[in-house]
């Protein structure tokens, strides 16, 4: 879970990391729920040694403790990441677009001036 909070907080800077974190965003459901069912296997182990009135120490009490609220803590984190990024993806969609469109405009204007200097000449 760790590992998924890291990279979902990534902030890429090129197209190429955006779509890479995009692609991590969109698999990790599917890593979450792997992740839960090891949680839910390790539930039954602790479960298991309660019952056999084993004590499990305060520090590994505590650890299963946060792993247990996990799967809660990473959906908000995975949906806003992914939100970022398609805020981000938009950004520089229209950027580009505005790019592409003043690169046409110099095309169009540097084709009038040819052309009137083909009428001249």
């Amino acid at each position: 879970f760790e590992a998924l909070n890291s990279r979902a907080m990534e902030k890429p800077k090129e197209s190429h990391e955006m779509k890479k974190l995009k692609a991590f965003l969109e698999a990790a459901p599917k890593e979450q729920a792997q992740l839960h069912a090891k949680i839910i296997n390790i539930s039954k182990r602790v479960n298991f040694l309660h019952n056999l009135n084993k004590e499990v120490p305060d520090e590994d009490m505590l650890l299963n403790t946060k792993t247990y609220m996990w799967p809660e803590k990473i959906v908000p984190v995975l949906d806003t990441a992914m939100e970022r990024i398609v805020n981000q993806e938009e950004r520089m969609e229209d950027a580009l677009r505005a790019r592409q469109k003043k690169f046409e405009d110099e095309v169009t204007a540097t084709t009038e001036e040819l052309q009137s200097f083909a009428q001249c000449g």
